[in-house]
């Protein structure tokens, strides 16, 4: 069970080590156990919550400026797929970024980050797509 326990471990911070040599910046993982210091894993969970709660608000704000911009075309041009387009691609990212990390965690053992490393994803993703929704309009 250690062993199982030890190699969990070791993919979740290999994970972590590959995404973080994939650009420069660390990933919101490796930032909370910076933050966390002494207090180890227990401080870790509330850093990535908070770090979630940031991107999703973010990712709202990004999200309504967008979909009032996709309304203005719609009366402008009478496109209305373009209100219609937007919102599905959102409900196909949430649904998404759910599997994904759900799978991100599934990967990991109990006990040994697992949740850390879907909380991890999640930030990742919705800071992601924050990015493509400011990008395209």
């Amino acid at each position: 069970m250690r062993t199982i326990r030890t190699v969990s471990m070791a993919v979740v911070l290999a994970c972590v080590l590959v995404a973080s040599t994939a650009g420069s910046a660390k990933t919101p993982l490796e930032i909370c156990y910076d933050r966390a210091g002494n207090q180890g894993r227990p401080a870790v969970r509330p850093c990535l919550e908070a770090m979630f709660k940031e991107a999703d608000t973010e990712m709202a704000s990004v999200l309504a400026a967008r979909r009032t911009e996709a309304r203005e075309l719609a009366r402008a041009t009478g496109r209305h797929r373009t209100v219609k387009s937007l919102e599905k691609a959102q409900r196909q990212f949430v649904a998404y970024r759910k599997a994904q990390c759900q799978f991100v965690m599934d990967a990991v053992d109990a006990g040994t980050g697992a949740g850390d490393a879907q909380r991890d994803c999640t930030v990742r993703l919705t800071r992601q797509r924050v990015e493509e929704l400011r990008a395209h309009p």
